[in-house]
């Protein structure tokens, strides 16, 4: 078995633990930042905010609440 393929089943293994945990998870790799740093800033972005909605609809308020008034 090749370093990559041990890499790819050991990410797949590290996933599904934490969504198993309800974390969100999300990958970036180096050769993505290098070839395109806003793409790679604007899909953290947007999966930063994903995640926070998901949080708002499924634990509702003191998150909310906290969330809110970090950003203000």
């Amino acid at each position: 078995m090749n370093k990559i393929t041990r890499n790819k089943e050991r990410d797949e293994s590290v996933n599904a633990y934490y969504l198993e945990n309800s974390w969100n998870v999300m990958r970036v790799w180096e050769h993505e930042i290098k070839e395109d740093l806003n793409e790679v800033v604007d899909r953290i972005e947007a999966f930063v905010l994903a995640a926070k909605e998901t949080i708002h609809s499924t634990r509702g308020g003191p998150i909310k609440c906290l969330e809110s008034s970090i950003l203000h």
